[in-house]
């Protein structure tokens, strides 16, 4: 049996960044670490305490919920007064910059994991490039999905159903404006919206990319993710890039067609602002820096870097079979 992540200690995570120092600049920057909350809900408590607004922060990415992590951020006419610490957030000044950190800035993740396992581990230096659940969340996939299919009624029930906070605002939205779904739905973050169509994306990416695995594959193993049974090659496997579905790309016709959409169905015309043109993404990734190291019985640490956009969790499950 593989498990891992199971305190915030277990799972440690520094984001690798830079940014340029210049003492007149208008922008501090801070390294924030945190413990059992994830950016956003960090950043809500770094306003606070500051007395700003959330939007005057900046990051360049997500860190998990469920971990110790550490990146930087910046906030728009800061100073070293800023800096706090409470049990679970730590705020330190780093120095002043003439340009804020912005999303996608990042260059990668070291990580450093507790796993515990009943089979040793291999030093593969290559994963499949899937999402991983933190992509996923509750409903999220399903969320995306009725928005690309035009259901915003079913969009809106599946959000009241993670956020009683939404149900009672959407409630009373729907009351003074019968049907108005796309109403209910704007009143949730331009964010969140795109992170429910994004999920939609990354879970037929993963579909497409086990597709691969398997036809490319002499020998793999299968591991959850997310609910899905997706191949791990145990063998390196050839590297390519594979479409993030939108409406300029061209996914392999049997995936989309599973999920009853087609990059057409990205162009969002009841919410033009959500439509997606589509990516690509590398369906192999490397595994950087590896260090395993015994601890006890079925139990390791695993130390290792990640490019941004990949996952250690996916790492974890490539190293280790379970």
């Amino acid at each position: 049996m593989l498990q891992f992540k199971q305190t915030p200690e277990d799972f440690i995570v520094e984001e690798v960044g830079s940014f340029k120092p210049d003492a007149n600049g208008e922008f501090a920057i801070f390294k924030l670490e945190k413990r059992g909350f994830t950016t956003g809900a960090a950043i809500n408590v770094v306003a606070k305490n500051l007395h700003i607004d959330p939007k005057w922060v900046g990051f360049a990415g997500n860190k998990d919920k469920q971990g110790f992590t550490s990146q930087l951020i910046s906030v728009r006419n800061g100073s070293l007064k800023q800096q706090f610490s409470n049990p679970d957030i730590k705020l330190t000044y780093v120095g002043m910059s003439n340009s804020p950190i912005r999303i996608g800035e990042l260059v990668g993740n070291k990580f450093r994991m507790k796993v515990t396992s009943d089979k040793p581990p291999s030093e593969r230096t290559f994963m499949p490039n899937y999402f991983g659940e933190q992509r996923f969340s509750t409903n999220n996939p399903r969320i995306g999905e009725a928005i690309v299919k035009g259901d915003l009624k079913l969009a809106v029930e599946l959000v009241c159903v993670t956020s009683k906070e939404f149900d009672d605002k959407s409630k009373l939205h729907l009351k003074m404006h019968p049907n108005d779904y796309l109403g209910a739905l704007a009143m949730l973050p331009k964010n969140n919206l795109l992170l429910y169509v994004h999920s939609f994306q990354s879970l037929i990416f993963n579909v497409e990319l086990d597709a691969y695995v398997r036809e490319n594959s002499r020998s793999f193993r299968l591991q959850s993710v997310a609910g899905q049974n997706l191949a791990f090659p145990n063998e390196p496997i050839p590297a390519t890039q594979l479409p993030i579905v939108g409406f300029a790309t061209k996914p392999a016709p049997k995936v989309i067609e599973r999920f009853g959409v087609n990059p057409g169905s990205f162009i969002i015309r009841k919410a033009p602002w959500l439509s997606q043109e589509g990516s690509t993404r590398e369906a192999i990734a490397s595994i950087e820096n590896i260090q395993l190291r015994y601890l006890s019985l079925d139990t390791y640490e695993a130390s290792f870097y990640l490019k941004k956009g990949c996952y250690a969790t996916i790492a974890i499950r490539s190293m280790f079979e379970g």
